[in-house]
């Protein structure tokens, strides 16, 4: 393979990894303003109002700790979006190779949303599942820029 056709598919890969990054950060950043624009997690909680109404009287502690999953789980969704973006603008468009193996950081993180919706029956784990799709597709695509094959 030559050079123009490593820097194409780099190319190509980096823009399909580039489209489920920033949509996966998009997708935090609303819902965490949407948190604080309601000033908590009442938009999440409509179904299951009566409930949480109980665990926050009989077990407040539950609760609590509930709420602080949910906020590390958002910020640490947050900070693999931006990380994967920051490695999208720099180490992987210059072509080094922790950068391939780092971005699968993106994906695999994608993974646990996917079987959440599955098995609360949401229905956004297509949407996950897509985003899962362009992101290994491009680092598929991208393999061969990173690793070329050796010629004798």
């Amino acid at each position: 393979m030559n050079a123009e056709q490593g820097n194409s598919l780099l190319k190509y890969g980096r823009l399909l990894l580039f489209i489920p990054a920033t949509l996966y950060t998009l997708l935090i950043l609303f819902v965490i303003g949407i948190m604080l624009r309601s000033g908590g997690y009442e938009f999440m909680l409509d179904d299951f109002s009566q409930a949480w109404v109980m665990l926050t009287r009989q077990y407040p502690y539950v609760a609590e700790d509930f709420l602080h999953s949910v906020k590390s789980n958002l910020i640490t969704s947050l900070g693999v979006g931006l990380f994967s973006l920051a490695v999208l603008k720099f180490a992987f468009k210059r072509g080094e190779r922790w950068a391939w193996f780092i971005m699968w950081v993106l994906p695999l993180s994608m993974i646990e949303d996917i079987f959440y919706g599955i098995s609360k029956g949401f229905g956004f784990e297509y949407f996950f599942g897509g985003l899962v799709a362009f992101a290994v597709l491009g680092l598929l695509i991208s393999y061969t820029a990173f690793f070329p094959r050796k010629t004798n």
